[in-house]
């Protein structure tokens, strides 16, 4: 790597760092953590089952519950295993895909920020079938994987590659094609830089014939934004069709679809380092129609008249009915709100006793219920179940606590079988 590629690279890390994890890095400081021998869950996985990911950002497990909450497996891998093939070890940064899995789907790890690793797992027999490194010489800080069919698979990188050229498939900023079978990377899918600002994708939602990738648009240094926008990619073809403006949002999350499909979105706004908060500035809820040529707003929630900070992570509860999440602030803790098609006002249905504690909000219409959501401290699982008829959804709250006693970051749902 070149003086210039590392000095940069380092000067990435602080903001970069910070922004995936939501900020708890900061806020955390723990002893490495001893984690026990991992293995599979030797039976079929139920539609609702979870894979659970628990870290301090040193350590990381990674375990399987069924759809009642139940453990079935408390150790799938770890940083603390070493099954055979492991070449990299798990770092403390790992996600899961953001879209549901399918149950005769391997189990793909995000390794991010500092490794820049996939991991291929066999989520019945615990077997680690292979690692694929994808920064190609670069920190490229995966963010999202999906997996399109047996042969060909998606993952967004965050990162920007401050000298391309000397690797193949580096840049950054961008999706790269894997062939999950070997595994290897294929080809990318680059988004050009606008204004000097670059595209920073992020979640991924498949929808019809297209990935669906949010694109943040984020400066190199965090603190200045252009539009959000939304990049429609023919999933058959590896093809950019076009890319939508989010006219005014500002650093949005992930683009859910209801069943009638309406696109739900919520937008963070700018981390402002002075106060350690988030702008409001084109942050809030919004709900528009979506196709590869146009947005078009249908309802919105702006933070300034919620006077709330989305987390960038919204579910649709029932064709009507929404649920968000936003961040707290010293010491206001992070909280789930609903938001009803039609009123100008927001419920608090949860909150958390500290800031940056709340996972994203994993949701199916396939799910035995409707949405989960991971916290962090304390380690529990929030379940929140569709509406009955016009009333406010039922949120119960469960035990989650890992074997290893980290705290739970991320939840994956497995559904389908086969993936259709």
């Amino acid at each position: 790597m070149s003086t210039l590629r590392r000095a940069h690279a380092s000067s990435v890390s602080m903001w970069t760092a910070c922004i995936s994890t939501g900020l708890s890095l900061l806020l955390i400081a723990c002893e490495n953590t001893p984690i026990p021998a991992s293995k599979g869950t030797g039976h079929a996985l139920e539609s609702g089952s979870m894979a659970l990911v628990s870290s301090d950002y040193r350590s990381t497990n990674l375990s399987l519950r069924d759809p009642s909450g139940a453990s079935l497996t408390a150790s799938l891998l770890s940083t603390g295993s070493r099954p055979a093939g492991l070449s990299f070890a798990l770092s403390g940064d790992v996600v899961l895909p953001s879209d549901a899995l399918a149950l005769d789907d391997e189990l793909t790890i995000l390794d991010r920020y500092g490794t820049n690793v996939l991991s291929f797992i066999h989520p019945v027999t615990g077997a680690l079938r292979a690692q694929l490194p994808v920064g190609t010489g670069f920190e490229a800080n995966p963010q999202d994987f999906v997996r399109w069919n047996e042969s060909l698979a998606y993952l967004s990188r965050y990162g920007v590659d401050p000298v391309p050229g000397d690797a193949e498939f580096d840049g950054g900023s961008d999706l790269v094609v894997i062939d999950p079978h070997g595994p290897r990377i294929t080809g990318r899918v680059a988004f050009a830089p606008k204004n000097g600002i670059p595209a920073r994708p992020g979640t991924m939602t498949r929808s019809g014939p297209y990935v669906v990738v949010g694109l943040a648009r984020l400066s190199e240094s965090f603190d200045s934004a252009g539009d959000a926008e939304l990049a429609f990619v023919r999933g058959d073809a590896a093809v950019l069709e076009s890319i939508v403006t989010l006219p005014g949002l500002r650093n949005c999350g992930k683009p859910v679809f209801s069943a009638a499909g309406s696109l739900a979105i919520a937008c963070t706004g700018v981390f402002d380092s002075r106060t350690s908060s988030f702008a409001k500035a084109g942050a809030g809820v919004f709900v528009a129609t979506l196709t590869a040529s146009a947005f078009t707003v249908l309802d919105r929630w702006d933070a300034d008249a919620l006077d709330l900070s989305p987390a960038g992570s919204v579910a649709w509860l029932s064709d009507d009915r929404l649920a968000f999440t936003t961040y707290g602030h010293g010491a206001i803790g992070d909280a789930v709100y609903t938001l009803q098609r039609g009123s100008p006002d927001a419920s608090r249905v949860l909150t958390t006793p500290k800031p940056y504690t709340l996972g994203s909000l994993r949701c199916d219409d396939d799910a035995p219920v409707r949405c989960v959501l991971p916290m962090a401290e304390p380690s529990k699982l929030a379940v929140i179940a569709t509406t009955v008829a016009d009333g406010p959804p039922s949120v119960t709250v469960r035990d989650a606590v890992d074997v290893t006693g980290l705290p739970l970051r991320g939840v994956a749902f497995f559904l389908r079988n086969p993936r259709r």
